[in-house]
């Protein structure tokens, strides 16, 4: 009985240093991505209309064992359209916290699936034809899932490539018309206007991994 209890100690231990084996991993990504969205709205956003957005990106993961880590990630995007106005710019910026679980996780590779959770602005800035400029902000809270795959070529440097379903309900706050802001529009509160973008995304870039032990 007591060989076995030890085997059984010999296991647990070896098990628990090798899941914390990459402990105090650092990794920073940097890249960018294609999302293609799907639009849902009310009042003068009541148009279900397809379209892609690009965007640029910043993270920074943590492992806090060998299979989990914590993250933080900036991202922009901008939208791609074919409004009728003349656009000056569509974007949204988004910050937000991610947790990923690395189901393989070797010196070379580690391919993971993860969520994320952040808050983001909107802005649609427009002008027409006859020099009419109108501004449209808006935010939400933002929420995202995925696989990923880092490849490493050395010690520090790899590349890695995601994709995902992303998930941006938002609501608008204010429009502003050649200078003066209206908190209502076609007789609805501006604060009524509610927007969802739904889609898939490809991200992909380098990453740089670090250890701080």
């Amino acid at each position: 009985m007591k060989k076995y209890l030890l085997l059984l100690l010999l296991f647990v231990v070896q098990f628990s240093f090798a899941q914390s084996a990459d402990k105090g991993r650092v990794n920073v990504y940097l890249g960018g991505g294609v999302d293609i969205m799907n639009r849902q709205g009310n009042g003068n956003i009541n148009l279900n209309k397809d379209f892609i957005s690009t965007k640029s990106i910043i993270g920074l993961d943590y492992n806090v064992e060998k299979q989990i880590s914590f993250g933080f990630e900036l991202i922009g995007q901008n939208f791609v359209t074919d409004d009728s106005t003349k656009l000056i710019n569509v974007k949204s910026g988004l910050m937000g916290l991610n947790i990923k679980f690395h189901f393989l996780n070797r010196k070379r590779s580690s391919a993971y699936m993860g969520t994320s959770l952040g808050l983001f602005s909107f802005e649609y800035k427009v002008k027409d034809s006859l020099l009419n400029e109108g501004q449209l902000l808006g935010g939400g809270v933002y929420n995202s899932v995925f696989l990923g795959y880092n490849k490493y070529f050395g010690n520090i440097f790899g590349v890695f490539i995601q994709t995902g379903y992303l998930n941006q309900p938002m609501q608008m706050n204010t429009l502003t018309f050649n200078g003066t802001p209206y908190d209502r529009w076609n007789r609805l509160l501006i604060t009524d206007w509610n927007v969802i973008l739904r889609g898939v995304f490809v991200n992909a870039g380098i990453t740089l991994k670090f250890r701080n032990k």
